[in-house]
C-alpha cells in the first residue's frame, strides 16, 4: 500500500502543481477569457480520443506501470515547453498534447492500484495520499511566490515544478509493481468494446455513478477555469496570488 500511496502523491502533486496557478498564468500573459476556456477545453476534448487509443493499448500490450512511466516521463518536457510559451497559438497546442497523455495516466494509476489492492474498499486509504500531493504543492507554491514582490510574474513557474515532479513520478512508476496488460487478465470469451461498455448502464448503482461523474464534470470547469482570477483581480476578492493559491486549496482539505 506504501507504494501506490506514493504513486498517487506524486501523480496528482504534478498535477495540482500544473493546473492551480493556470489561470492567473493565462491571465498574466494577456489571454483573453475565452482563450483560457479553450486551453482549458483541451481536457475535454482529450477525454474523448485519448482514453479509448491509450486503453485499447494497455490492455494489448505494454504492463500499466510502464505505459505509466512513459505517460509521465513525456509530460515533462511537454510541460517545460509550455511554460516557455508566451503566445496563445504555441501554449494551446503544447498544452493539448500534455491533456492528450496526462488521461490516460490518470486512469492507470487507478488500474495499478485495483490491481495490487485487491479489495476495493482499501482504495481509500491509498488514494487520499493524492490529495495530501495536491495539497502539499498547492501551499508550497503559494508560499513560494509570497517570496517574489511581483507574484504575477512567477504564476507560470507551476508549469515547470510539475514538468520536475513529472519526471521524478515517471522514474519511480518503473519501480513500482508488475501490472500485466489488461488482456492477459480478462475473463475468456468476454471482448473489450463499447456495446459491452454500455451494457453496464444497465445496473442502476452503475448508472447513477455516471450521472453523479456527469453532473461533476459539467460543474467542476465552472470553479477551474476562473476562480483564481476572480479570486485576485481587481473586480473580485482582490487576494493575492499567494494567498489565492493557498485559499485554492481549502475544499480538497475539506
Amino acid at each position: 500500500m506504501f507504494r501506490l500511496s506514493v504513486m498517487f502523491f506524486l501523480f496528482t502533486m504534478a498535477e495540482g502543481a500544473a493546473l492551480v496557478l493556470l489561470s492567473g498564468h493565462l491571465g498574466a500573459l494577456g489571454f483573453s477569457g475565452r482563450q483560457i476556456s479553450y486551453v482549458f477545453a483541451t481536457g475535454a476534448l482529450a477525454a474523448l480520443v485519448s482514453p479509448v487509443v491509450a486503453g485499447w493499448l494497455a490492455d494489448r500490450y505494454w504492463p500499466a506501470q510502464r505505459f505509466l512511466a512513459g505517460c509521465q516521463l513525456v509530460s515533462a518536457p511537454i510541460l517545460l515547453a509550455a511554460w516557455r510559451q508566451q503566445s496563445f497559438p504555441g501554449f494551446w497546442a503544447a498544452f493539448a498534447l500534455f491533456a492528450l497523455i496526462r488521461l490516460p495516466a490518470m486512469t492507470l494509476t487507478n488500474v495499478i492500484a485495483f490491481h495490487h489492492l485487491g479489495r476495493s474498499e482499501r482504495f481509500g486509504y491509498v488514494r487520499v495520499w493524492g490529495s495530501i500531493g495536491w495539497i502539499a504543492v498547492t501551499w508550497a507554491l503559494s508560499l513560494y511566490l509570497s517570496l517574489w514582490p511581483d507574484q504575477a510574474a512567477h504564476l507560470g513557474d507551476g508549469l515547470l515544478v510539475s514538468a520536475v515532479v513529472f519526471a521524478v513520478s515517471g522514474v519511480y512508476a518503473l519501480t513500482l509493481p508488475h501490472t500485466p496488460p489488461g488482456a492477459a487478465s480478462a475473463v475468456p470469451g468476454r471482448g473489450y468494446s463499447f456495446a459491452s461498455a454500455l451494457g453496464l448502464l444497465r445496473r442502476p448503482d452503475f448508472a447513477v455513478i455516471v450521472l453523479v461523474a456527469f453532473l461533476s464534470a459539467t460543474v467542476s470547469p465552472c470553479y477551474d477555469n476562473f476562480s483564481f482570477l476572480f479570486l485576485t483581480s481587481a473586480d473580485g476578492l482582490r487576494l493575492s496570488p499567494s494567498i489565492a493559491s493557498w485559499a485554492q486549496s481549502l475544499g480538497v482539505v475539506v
